[in-house]
């Protein structure tokens, strides 16, 4: 299991933090159907600045989700600026964040 940490500068924090409300469709379904655990964190001073703590199973999997046009779409929708990533490898996605092995 890997727990990541990630942060996103988006365009609308509410807007953002709406696209994981629990129910159909949501980004905590998509992520729970992949069997990635997610809590979402909002700045109090600077809403636009989101984070999310994910426990992950298969980083491969995950990885491989984030590089398709699903993932790619969802990001869009939700006006992510920047993308999270894992600083151990950061070859396989940029942006900022922090991934820290259990």
């Amino acid at each position: 299991m890997t727990t990541l940490f990630g942060f996103h500068e988006v365009e609308d924090g509410q807007h953002w933090a709406n696209a994981f409300k629990d129910g159909t469709g949501s980004r905590r379904e998509m992520f729970a159907s992949l069997g990635i655990t997610v809590r979402t964190f909002r700045d109090t001073e600077t809403p636009n600045i989101c984070g999310l703590l994910m426990d992950v199973e298969d980083m491969d999997k995950f990885q491989e989700f984030m590089a398709s046009e699903d993932a790619q779409k969802a990001m869009s929708e939700d006006l992510s600026l920047i993308h999270i990533s894992e600083p151990t490898r950061p070859e396989r996605i940029g942006g900022g964040g922090v991934g820290v092995e259990k």
